[in-house]
Formats: structure tokens, sequence, C-alpha cells
């Protein structure tokens, strides 16, 4: 078996990108990590390449947070370590913005700010999904709801821990 990219690598190849899509890779980590997609790997995070590498569209999105049968840890390492979504800290965002030559405060404004914004846009989300084809607003407002407990955990996580 041939492992991918582990976060530390994966961000570091966020060099060869543009400012902005640099930000966007940066995001869409902390956005897997608030909604517990334990099953994100370095391929979900696919980049086009051409004369100006961009990323691709974001794609096998889900969240372990309905399912305590499903495994619950990443299959990335967080921070050098195995990790389940209810146990990420601030420490944890501090060492993979360093290890990954992002700056660690900015990382964790960051990833309250993306907090803040799922909150406010959980309406608009729901109506979006539930919207589909096949699916139910009831269970989607359920999964809403254990997302965004989750992501307010990890939140509140920044904020009980001493800044710097």
């Amino acid at each position: 078996m041939v492992n991918g990219l582990d976060l530390k690598t994966l961000l570091l190849t966020s060099d060869h990108l543009l400012p902005t899509d640099e930000l966007k890779l940066l995001d869409r980590v902390i956005f897997s990590i608030l909604v517990a997609n334990t099953d994100v790997h370095a391929k979900n995070y696919a980049m086009i390449l051409s004369a100006e590498p961009r990323l691709a569209p974001l794609y096998d999105v889900s969240s372990v947070l309905l399912w305590d049968f499903v495994n619950q840890f990443y299959a990335q390492k967080i921070a050098g370590k195995k990790l389940e979504p209810i146990y990420i800290t601030q420490n944890h965002w501090k060492q993979l913005a360093e290890q990954s030559n992002f700056n660690p405060y900015n990382v964790v404004i960051r990833v309250q700010h993306l907090v803040d914004k799922m909150v406010a846009k959980k309406g608009e989300a729901c109506d979006l999904v539930a919207g589909q084809k096949g699916t139910s607003k009831k269970m989607v407002s359920h999964i809403a709801e254990l997302v965004e407990a989750h992501a307010l955990r990890i939140a509140g996580r920044l904020k009980k821990e001493a800044m710097w």
C-alpha cells in the first residue's frame, strides 16, 4: 500500500499555487477537520496541473459525527498524531501551521473565522442540500446540528487555551 501525502507535506505543496489557492487549500483542510471528515486524504485535495496549477473542486466530503461505529480517527495525522475529531486543540492547529510554513497565530484566527462562517451559513447550506433529490430535510438538519456543535467545540478550545 502506498500512503498519500500527510497534511504537512500536502500544505507545503501549496507553495506551488497562487496565493489565493494557498489559502483555499488551508481552508479546505480546516473545513474537513471542522466537519469531522475523517476519511479525507491527500487525493481529496486534488490540484489541476497546468501553466498555473490550481485547486480542483472539493469533493468526497462527509462527516462521521452521525455514525459512532465508523472509524473516528482522521486518515491523515494532524500535527504528527492520529486523532479523533473531539481531541483537536489549539496546539494541534499551531503545530500544523508551524510544520507547514503558515503563521500559527493566523491559522488559529482562520479556524475561528471558518467556524463563524459555518454557523452563519448553516441555514443556507441546509436549504441547498435539503433541496437535492433524495435528501431528507430532517436528516440534513440533524447532521448540520452535529457539525455545528463539533465546530463550536473546536472553537471553544481555541478560546480556553492561552493564545501565546
